[in-house]
């Protein structure tokens, strides 16, 4: 039993008790504090400060937890530690790992992996191929790599309009409620081709050329793509035809890691477009790096900021803060890519973790006016929930019958993040020497302890 806390319940905050059933893993009741006495029948009765709140899990649904050939850098094990760290209790795993899941065989087997080591509920997505565009074996989440990143080749249009035709067809058959697709965004035809790109020590001439990156990956290259996917959704007329989808189905296709204002703008665009084709959503997540560094980051982070998308300029933070805040932007992910800083500083992958200090750096920004605690929840829960079809299963809110999933946080106290305090396999954060708020006091999965500080 959680006893006397600040609750987030029904879309604002009320101080109750949580009774939850350790063998269910349900939360058994929600009552009022003057209705339980210190006698009450409970194996456990915790009891925080008077400024703590509980909050439901938050779900993440952009992490690369890795593992199978890439061990070194995270496993399923350590990546959903550091998500309990982080209060993140539902992770989906991206499939751009060696082998990529690519196909029912390589999927079953990473299942029964997290099913054995994960500590959270991990869904892994499917990666959409050539080979598998039209056969997705009525799979709910699919990542789509429109540019080329780190572990994933990209593919064409031709190949993403049949995926969302057969995805159609699979809802207007009703073989399947709801398919999500997630889609990279940057044009292949607009980057600099990596080959071209010959660096020595990539951590000095970071710091001291932090425009690059946004060079080689431009702007230009993330508006192109979001516009080339909008079409595909709401101009192609093949895929029209195939739109004949109950009302209770929905193919959803959301853009990963907005960077950038002009992306932002068509998204907000087509946002309005939406209302017209009933059967497709258009949803859209920005990364907690994207709200806080902006390319001159990189004159102190170097090879360590060096992420794709890269960090945009500083006017595309504060476009992409005031969309958070004005709830233009549905959803929060961490784009959570673990690299061992000696690769980083050898041949410089792209990505950096994030899992740990998402939650905290968006109460931060709670502190400093910029978004209300019932919106951190929003961007990084319930919509969340939403998006990938899990919220009718009690994930994204906390109800009396509904799943513990929950997370406890002091959002005033305030913490300096360190590299020696991450849990991540990676065992370094960008955020390092930061002074951030609400560090998770602890974290419940299915009514268990998962993680206690």
């Amino acid at each position: 039993m959680i006893k006397d806390i600040l609750t987030y319940l029904n879309g604002n905050f009320q101080r109750v008790n949580l009774v939850i059933d350790s063998d269910t893993g349900i939360i058994k009741n929600i009552t009022k504090t003057t209705q339980l006495s210190e006698k009450a029948d409970s194996d456990l009765i915790l009891k925080y400060p008077n400024r703590a709140m509980a909050l439901p899990g938050m779900i993440d649904v952009h992490v690369h937890f890795r593992d199978l050939n890439q061990k070194h850098k995270e496993t399923i094990a350590s990546g959903s530690q550091a998500a309990a760290a982080g209060g993140v209790t539902t992770a989906f795993d991206m499939p751009n790992k060696e082998p990529p899941i690519t196909d029912k065989n390589n999927l079953r087997s990473l299942e029964k992996l997290i099913s054995r080591d994960a500590c959270i509920e991990v869904h892994p997505y499917l990666q959409l191929t050539a080979e598998n565009s039209l056969t997705l074996e009525k799979y709910q989440w699919i990542k789509i790599y429109f540019g080329h990143t780190f572990g994933a080749s990209e593919i064409n249009e031709t190949v993403i309009e049949e995926a969302f035709k057969t995805a159609l067809l699979q809802l207007s058959s009703l073989t399947t409620e709801n398919v999500t697709f997630t889609v990279h965004c940057e044009d292949p035809q607009l980057l600099v081709n990596k080959s071209q790109i010959i660096i020595e020590n990539w951590d000095d001439f970071l710091k001291t050329n932090p425009t690059k990156l946004n060079e080689w990956r431009p702007k230009k290259a993330e508006v192109s793509a979001i516009k080339k996917i909008i079409m595909l959704i709401f101009n192609d007329k093949k895929i029209e035809k195939e739109c004949s989808v109950p009302p209770s189905s929905k193919l959803k296709v959301h853009i990963a890691h907005l960077s950038t204002k002009e992306g932002l703008h068509i998204f907000l665009e087509a946002k309005e477009m939406q209302s017209k084709k009933n059967s497709i959503s258009l949803s859209a997540e920005v990364t907690p790096h994207h709200l806080w560094f902006d390319q001159n980051s990189l004159k102190k982070l170097g090879v360590l900021g060096k992420v794709n998308p890269p960090l945009r300029m500083k006017s595309d933070v504060t476009s992409l803060r005031l969309a958070l805040k004005n709830g233009q932007i549905p959803v929060v992910a961490t784009d959570h890519a673990p690299h061992l800083l000696e690769e980083k500083k050898e041949s410089a992958p792209s990505g950096m973790p994030g899992i740990e200090t998402a939650l905290p750096s968006l109460i931060t920004l709670h502190r400093k006016g910029l978004l209300r605690m019932e919106q951190i929840v929003e961007v990084y829960s319930t919509n969340p929930a939403r998006l990938m079809g899990i919220h009718q299963l009690g994930r994204g809110n906390i109800s009396k019958g509904g799943v513990a999933n929950l997370v406890i946080v002091d959002p005033k106290e305030e913490w300096k993040v360190r590299n020696d305090d991450i849990i991540s396999k990676c065992g370094w954060t960008p955020f390092d020497g930061e002074i951030l708020h609400g560090r998770p006091l602890i974290t419940f999965c299915k009514g268990k302890i998962v993680f206690e500080r």
